[in-house]
């Protein structure tokens, strides 16, 4: 059978018709592949469950699992969700998800990033601040009242601090200060 008539007997003759590109990188193969499904109604999870031969049940597992993988879902969740397609337990399949918008969980991501950043930045510029002071053999409280911030907090750093002395070393100090 030529390749014309393979694409008249699965009755798609064109590329745009489909997202065969995107799967199988021929839309022949993937006509073919899904000729037998088309009657399977997707969205009713009691005929999938009734009507999926156990292969295709597998290659589904197979694709959300690395969907999932590539969302940084927990390998047990995975294993407990593509479990249940693999049982046939549709009817509980998402249960145990929440709908998230994933654009604000970025948003909110990156914000606290960048909060927790600036906060690490400081936190820094702070423990350089009391080392030079150290080095001029300041006390703690003098350093607190000079800087106008908290003794308790000023002498947690000095103490830090002195284990380091006399070189330092501020990128460890604010390390372990963070800790």
């Amino acid at each position: 059978m030529g390749n014309g008539q393979k694409n008249a007997a699965v009755g798609n003759t064109k590329v745009r018709d489909n997202g065969a590109k995107l799967i199988f990188d021929d839309p022949v193969l993937c006509a073919e592949f899904l000729r037998g499904y088309v009657d399977i109604d997707l969205l009713n999870f009691e005929n999938l469950s009734e009507n999926t031969p156990e292969y295709l049940l597998r290659v589904i597992s197979k694709i959300i699992t690395v969907f999932l993988a590539k969302l940084n879902i927990p390998k047990e969740e995975i294993g407990e969700f593509t479990g249940k397609i693999e049982r046939r337990e549709f009817t509980m399949l998402f249960d145990s998800f929440e709908a998230y918008d994933v654009q604000e969980t970025r948003r909110v991501s990156r914000a606290e990033g960048k909060a927790e950043g600036k906060a690490e930045g400081e936190k820094y510029h702070l423990v350089k601040q009391i080392c030079r002071k150290m080095k001029k053999d300041m006390a703690a409280e003098e350093i607190a009242e000079q800087l106008e911030e908290d003794v308790d907090e000023v002498q947690r750093i000095y103490d830090i601090a002195l284990r380091y002395a006399p070189d330092f070393d501020v990128d460890r100090i604010t390390e372990e200060v963070l800790r």
